[in-house]
């Protein structure tokens, strides 16, 4: 029985992962970690805003800020940047139009399924100054409860001479801190480690120069995740961090192979949400980070897709959609043609001044094997009445409310477009009008 037992706590001690139609898809269960581990720990400033930042008046009132500190800096770390979005919104504390300009420009909604309508405490106020030894002291809201007054002090480690600004860290500085956050379901509470330090652009200033001028300090969020599987009898260990607690779609992971004859096995260069990595002979996409980070989902990449990406170079992400006139688009299906994707708005002025240019390159073109596809992230009724007022002829997919395609190809800010060639390959980036005007010429030699 005994040894019954120990077997079982080895299998679960490996087996921290669940397959969901394996091999196809791995949901890999991750436990979290002070520190950077295998990732460059970073610093980002902070400093107090002004009161023209449309931000200034999301900021959450707080209690006992300290009076005894000179050159006082009061400021807010946070912990989730789309939660405290919304929740500003919703309250009436950042404006309409600054939302919206969110929403559109970072494929905001895709996370919208996790954020809770009841305010959150996503916010960590901050209070930072020289005390009365000359020191620097930051004293963080660490128990999450808007109030200062019962958080204990953090002295800064002292600038030693010759000392470089990146060997400074250690896993030892970084210190506790409580936070809320909604898993899809429920709020929870959360915990994780904020790191501080002086700032980068001031480090080389004495702190006689600092105390005399608007002091602003660096931090970070020092918390990565890692979990082990098993595939094909190989064994692994996964590690992902954000520079926030609450995981959203900037998160990087790194794989590595556990070995018992090789401790000292290298992590794989690190990838991001949507793009693919190797793992032993199967090739896997990095779908998403479930919850708070406690769940990576990965799933298999067929043969096609194994050279396909959103770089020059690699072969178009395949995908079929309905266009606003209610036929099906199938990118595969239209290979032995040259294909522009547009990804736009009638919100984004750049994308709208190009419309004229870009309706004469269509008419010069339409007759060759040349397919122009748009792809609006915005309202359905805004995309029709533009393109009927306007006249546009080539088909339009509108991602009003499901982002897939505009997630697929990573897509941040408008316009972007990729050119892509007969036999499905990305062969331009990003190309504006002009830039396209020219490369069509030299494809179809007129």
């Amino acid at each position: 029985m005994p040894r019954m037992v120990s077997a079982f706590f080895l299998a679960v001690f490996w087996c921290s992962i669940v397959l969901a139609a394996a091999p196809d898809t791995l949901l890999i269960k991750t436990e979290k970690h002070k520190g950077f581990g295998p990732f460059r720990h970073g610093v980002h400033p902070l400093k107090a805003l002004e009161k023209d930042n449309p931000w200034y008046h999301a900021q959450p009132e707080i209690k006992g800020i300290p009076d005894s500190l000179e050159n006082l800096l009061v400021a807010y770390e946070e912990v989730d940047f789309l939660q405290h979005a919304y929740q500003s919104f919703k309250n009436g504390k950042i404006p309409e139009e600054r939302y919206q300009s969110l929403q559109k420009m970072s494929a905001f909604d895709a996370g919208m399924n996790f954020v809770s309508d009841k305010p959150l405490k996503v916010l960590i106020p901050v209070a930072a100054g020289f005390d009365s030894k000359g020191r620097l002291v930051v004293i963080a809201d660490r128990n999450n409860n808007y109030d200062l007054s019962d958080d204990p002090a953090y002295v800064v480690p002292t600038k030693l001479p010759g000392q470089l600004y990146w060997g400074r860290y250690h896993d030892g500085l970084p210190f506790a801190i409580d936070y809320e956050y909604f898993d899809g379901s429920q709020i929870k509470k959360g915990t994780t480690w904020l790191y501080v330090d002086y700032d980068f652009s001031t480090y080389h200033l004495p702190d006689s120069a600092l105390k005399k001028r608007p002091l602003q300090i660096a931090t970070n969020f020092a918390e990565y995740r890692s979990g082990r599987f098993e595939l094909n009898g190989s064994k692994y260990e996964l590690v992902i961090y954000n520079s926030r607690p609450v995981y959203r779609g900037s998160t990087r992971l790194k794989i590595k192979k556990i070995s018992k004859n090789d401790y000292r096995a290298n992590y794989s260069n690190e990838i991001k949400v949507g793009e693919k990595i190797q793992i032993g002979d199967v090739f896997y996409r990095f779908e998403k980070v479930l919850r708070a980070g406690e769940y990576v989902k990965l799933v298999k990449v067929s043969e096609v897709e194994k050279d396909s990406g959103v770089e020059v170079g690699l072969q178009a992400l395949p995908f079929s959609a309905a266009a606003l006139d209610g036929k099906t688009i199938d990118l595969k299906a239209l290979r032995g043609n040259y294909v522009l994707l547009n990804f736009w708005g009638t919100w984004c002025k750049p994308c709208v001044s190009e419309i004229p240019l870009l309706k004469e390159i269509y008419q010069t073109y339409s007759d060759k094997n040349f397919k122009f596809i748009g792809i609006a992230n915005d309202e359905r009724i805004k995309v029709k009445k533009f393109v009927e007022q306007h006249k546009i002829l080539w088909p339009q997919i509108v991602q009003e409310t499901s982002k897939e395609i505009i997630n697929l190809y990573q897509v941040k800010s408008y316009p972007t477009t990729f050119l892509i060639d007969p036999e499905g390959k990305i062969i331009e980036k990003k190309i504006r009008t002009q830039r396209l005007k020219q490369k069509l010429k030299e494809i179809f030699a007129f």
